[in-house]
């Protein structure tokens, strides 16, 4: 008597610990190699259009010895590239080896699942960012006679795209193990749709129950940053700027220029245009000093003071005036002055040699 196969409803709805036992005690009643892989498929396909990962590389050891021990079939060719990721590179090598006659051969299975292969390991949405919410994946496919049939796959991820729902559920349509009455389940895919399958409990034990927000659809459609009928150049720098600012990447962020220059010591307004010249020769120091002092030492007089003993009394230190660009003072003048502070440090007042010339 043959073995029965696990129907549609078993394989979807199982949990997985469940299901390995079921798959690995029909494998060693049946020795059907073929059904065993295509029920491994379809099992691909709902682990890539389901949250969590229950079902990565699910059945692993079998799917091993079934690749590097059964008699190869059109079946097994078919679709083991879909598992080249349970083998190391030279137990890969040969599975190839036994299944292809050469490396040309294999090379045009593995092309011919290459879409099905960019899109069915694709990662899902973890589901603890679905806060507690259901999903579904409602398709339409005809049946071998062309009859209309739908199937329901809960668990779904309802931000998968529409592209990864159409090449992940047109993988179905290779299988042949799924028959109502001898003939084929999937043997065209017509529609498919995500859908809410969240429950909403209105009343219990015959109360009202608290009326709740409306539950998610999906991730909502991002809408353009503009129309194409705004003329950007119209726009202002600022809207631009937050434009710019939009499109980034996230992490990435605008390095706003300064809006001015490193501070500088500016000169008083007052001072002439001769003090600014001379004081901006000089290297002045962003962190000590005043803007006075520097003008005072980059403005220093140039004749020397004579190499005689200098006074301990020193005098208050001239402002900047009127007279800071005078004729420098005459030799005899100059000999005066050194003998007036002499006579000031020896508590005599000078000669007032004028009011002498008089008398």
């Amino acid at each position: 008597m043959p073995t029965k196969g696990l129907n549609q409803r078993t394989l979807f709805i199982t949990g997985p610990k469940k299901l390995e036992k079921s798959l690995q005690r029909f494998y060693e009643e049946s020795h059907d190699a073929n059904a065993v892989v295509e029920y491994l498929v379809a099992l691909l396909v709902k682990n890539s259009l389901c949250v969590g990962d229950a079902f990565s590389f699910f059945c692993k050891e079998l799917i091993r010895d079934i690749l590097l021990l059964t008699e190869p079939t059109e079946v097994l060719r078919l679709f083991a590239p879909l598992f080249h990721r349970y083998f190391s590179g030279g137990e890969w090598k040969r599975v190839t080896a036994r299944l292809y006659k050469n490396n040309k051969e294999y090379h045009q299975y593995d092309d011919q699942l290459y879409e099905y292969k960019q899109q069915l390991f694709s990662k899902t949405t973890p589901i603890e960012e679905l806060a507690g919410e259901q999903y579904k994946v409602l398709s339409f496919f005809k049946d071998g006679n062309g009859k209309l049939h739908t199937w329901s796959l809960r668990g779904a991820d309802p931000y998968s795209s529409n592209q990864k729902l159409y090449t992940v559920l047109k993988l179905m349509t290779l299988l042949t193990i799924f028959r109502k009455d001898g003939v084929r389940r999937f043997a065209e895919l017509v529609n498919a749709e995500k859908d809410n399958c969240t429950r909403q409990i209105a009343v219990r034990k015959g109360e009202i129950m608290e009326e709740t927000a409306p539950l998610r659809v999906g991730k909502p459609a991002q809408a353009p940053l503009l129309s194409e009928d705004i003329d950007i150049d119209m726009l202002s720098d600022e809207v631009k700027l937050e434009l710019v600012k939009l499109l980034l990447p996230k992490g990435f962020s605008l390095i706003e220029p300064p809006s001015q220059m490193p501070e500088e010591k500016k000169l008083p307004d007052t001072a002439s245009a001769s003090e600014k010249s001379i004081a901006t020769t000089q290297q002045i120091p962003t962190d000590t000093g005043s803007v006075t002092a520097t003008k005072q030492e980059a403005s220093a007089p140039a004749a020397k003071e004579p190499s005689a003993k200098k006074s301990k009394t020193h005098s208050k230190p001239q402002s900047l005036g009127s007279n800071y660009y005078a004729k420098s003072k005459s030799k005899k003048q100059k000999d005066k002055d050194y003998k007036d502070s002499l006579l000031k440090e020896a508590g005599l007042k000078p000669k007032n040699r004028k009011k002498n010339k008089r008398k």
